[in-house]
């Protein structure tokens, strides 16, 4: 686990050792069901961060239940994150709590199976945002920094001269590079502060892709870009945005309790 911590995020993997021990001294971590969830804090972190491994053999975490555990999720926040580490413990607790959500944790058998799995969380917070009941949409996380957003343009949202109006362009662009960038601030939502457009061609009835890219950013502010293809093929349009985190924890939204 401090392994991964170091590769992914450069953390020093014995000061995480160390951390993990430490809080492990204090009572054990397994959350149960085959499941621990080890933490601890480190000044070498701006923001919570996440490790999950999936182990081959399960071993004895000493959890209330006495199973042992197969599915360890580590965490690593700031040293004074007092409620957002709390927080991040409370949301993934919550996921955990789902017997179907945990169920198919325990049974994915490989890194893309475990990814999907947990960026569903993206998926429930976009199906509950009361403006997506007006589109059909469906959004999908391709993986760190990736997003794709399939909508059905249809007249409803046609202006006078027969093609999409523009609002459609900006709404399927922020949200294609909104939920790219958001993959990377794992604990707070987002807000986008400026979005360019750039127009190439008219959007009329039938199936547009927004695609959404991260381009830099990890703390504070992301920048993030997008384009529309139709089911031509062809773009039809492009945008870049900034976006800033917020205060609004991940874990308060709808979408992330459900």
């Amino acid at each position: 686990m401090a392994n991964q911590f170091a590769r992914v995020y450069g953390l020093d993997a014995a000061d995480i050792v160390d951390g993990l021990q430490q809080r492990e001294a204090l009572g054990s971590t397994g959350f149960g069901k085959g499941v621990a969830i080890p933490h601890c804090r480190s000044a070498d972190v701006n923001r919570p961060t996440l490790a999950l491994l999936k182990l081959e053999t399960p071993c004895d975490f000493e959890a209330a239940d006495s199973l042992p555990v197969s599915l360890v999720f580590g965490l690593v926040s700031p040293e004074n994150a007092g409620a957002t580490h709390l927080h991040a413990l409370a949301a993934i607790s919550r996921l955990l709590r789902d017997e179907a959500t945990l169920q198919a944790l325990l049974d994915a058998d490989d890194t893309a199976a475990l990814y999907a799995l947990l960026t569903n969380q993206f998926k429930r917070d976009y199906a509950s945002a009361p403006i997506n009941a007006m589109f059909a949409s469906r959004l999908k996380i391709l993986g760190e920094g990736l997003s794709s957003i399939a909508f059905d343009v249809d007249e409803e949202v046609f202006h006078a001269a027969g093609a999409a109006h523009g609002t459609i362009y900006f709404k399927m662009l922020d949200d294609a590079a909104f939920y790219a960038a958001n993959t990377l601030a794992t604990d707070r939502f987002l807000l986008t502060t400026s979005f360019n457009l750039h127009f190439t061609k008219p959007v009329r009835e039938g199936k547009v892709r927004a695609e959404g890219r991260w381009v830099s950013g990890k703390r504070r502010v992301f920048v993030a870009e997008s384009r529309l293809v139709d089911d031509e093929g062809d773009e039809i349009g492009r945008g870049t945005g900034t976006f800033m985190r917020s205060r609004i924890p991940l874990s308060s939204l709808d979408g992330y309790t459900s």
